[in-house]
């Protein structure tokens, strides 16, 4: 028992050190500044009842937006999106 509040403890320790990184505050910020609207995408696409013509527009329009996020971690999206949507389903 001793040692599960230990290892608790060392995680929260761990946990506060990265929330407290720059380069994780730095990372966090870029995911939600690029890839924030993904929630709003998803909600729409769980609607009932939409023509699909909708749908798939919906699903353009996010994939546009991610053509257009910058840098190599925007390349690193659009490589797998498109491996994704190349597969046959």
């Amino acid at each position: 028992m001793v040692n599960a509040v230990e290892d608790e403890a060392s995680s929260i320790v761990a946990a506060k050190k990265l929330l407290n990184s720059s380069e994780v505050k730095n990372d966090l910020t870029f995911i939600t500044t690029e890839f924030g609207f993904l929630l709003q995408v998803i909600c729409q696409l769980q609607e009932r009842g939409k023509p699909s013509t909708k749908s798939v527009k919906i699903v353009d329009d996010a994939v546009q937006r991610m053509d257009n996020v910058p840098g190599k971690r925007g390349s690193l999206v659009r490589e797998k999106y498109k491996s994704v949507f190349s597969k046959k389903l």
